[in-house]
């Protein structure tokens, strides 16, 4: 995490620490325990493995404030989002998010949020300037929410009261 702030870790016995720059963890060194302690990334439940991934990694752009990338890894979350509501989903995103049927439970207000993400994360793509924190903090809120009612409540829902025969 780039958070230029000073961080403490244990490591186990002959670990060579003038080695040891950037992700301790990446590099392959096993951190016992840190100070301060990271904080976990969590995703809306009952959101796909694909979406999901690139929603994390939306928001570990966003700690180390890569806007850009941030806003990126969020308006892509969307895209497979959507992929997995609607698999029949041709042409552009705004096309796909326009034709989504009601029977994904996508409402129009849903779809309004999407459009926000489409948007925003296109900002963050393809504009001249660079994005910034603010943006992204919009960006991060419309997809959690948006994943929340895709995915969260359905599947509320149906562990709830699952589906009976007959």
């Amino acid at each position: 995490m780039a958070c230029h702030r000073p961080v403490v870790a244990c490591f186990p016995g002959g670990v060579p620490l003038a080695q040891i720059t950037g992700n301790a963890e990446a590099a392959g060194y096993r951190v016992l325990h840190s100070w301060p302690e990271g904080t976990p990334i969590s995703c809306p439940a009952h959101t796909p493995e694909r979406p999901r991934n690139l929603y994390v990694q939306g928001i570990d752009n966003q700690r180390r404030q890569n806007w850009d990338a941030a806003g990126m890894a969020f308006r892509t979350c969307l895209d497979q989002a959507l992929r997995r509501l609607h698999l029949e989903g041709k042409g552009t995103l705004a096309r796909r998010i326009d034709d989504l049927p009601p029977e994904t439970g996508v409402t129009p207000s849903m779809k309004t949020w999407a459009h926000e993400i489409r948007t925003l994360g296109n900002e963050a793509a393809h504009e001249d300037e660079p994005f910034d924190e603010d943006s992204t903090k919009d960006l991060q809120s419309f997809t959690e929410v948006f994943l929340m009612y895709a995915f969260t409540l359905p599947g509320m829902l149906a562990a709830r009261h699952p589906p009976t025969d007959g």
